[in-house]
């Protein structure tokens, strides 16, 4: 593994400067950073860890939305405004969590033992079936 430095932000202000910095990278809940470490994609000089920060979603008076660093995708995914106004954003939401639950099994497999019994073969319609 590459080495970094490691710094949690006491506040916003504070992951704004620590992040400005080059080779910075924030580390929050949910992202898939380290895996992106392990497999050396990313290479940051430092992690900047944003999860104690406020995971508010605020709408502004213009109309916007202020969403904390911390915030959960799925907080933002079933905020009313984000429901409402920013559809394209909450199916986003939800289609990359669809699709990395999708891929956790595939992941997640574990080889069988060297003295397990192998799997049946493939059925095929034109063939007789193996007794085994």
């Amino acid at each position: 593994m590459i080495p970094f430095t490691y710094a949690r932000a006491a506040d916003a202000e504070d992951a704004l400067r620590r992040g400005a910095v080059a080779g910075a990278r924030y580390l929050g809940g949910g992202t898939n950073l380290v895996d992106l470490l392990r497999e050396t994609i990313e290479r940051p000089g430092t992690l900047v860890d944003v999860t104690g920060l406020p995971g508010t979603i605020e709408e502004t008076a213009d109309g916007g939305l202020l969403i904390g660093a911390a915030a959960r995708n799925t907080a933002v995914a079933e905020h009313r405004a984000v429901r409402t106004r920013y559809l394209v954003l909450a199916r986003a939401i939800v289609a990359g969590a669809s699709a990395a639950a999708a891929a956790v099994p595939a992941r997640a497999a574990v080889p069988a033992a060297p003295d397990a019994t192998p799997p049946p073969p493939p059925r095929h319609p034109d063939r007789p079936q193996d007794p085994r």
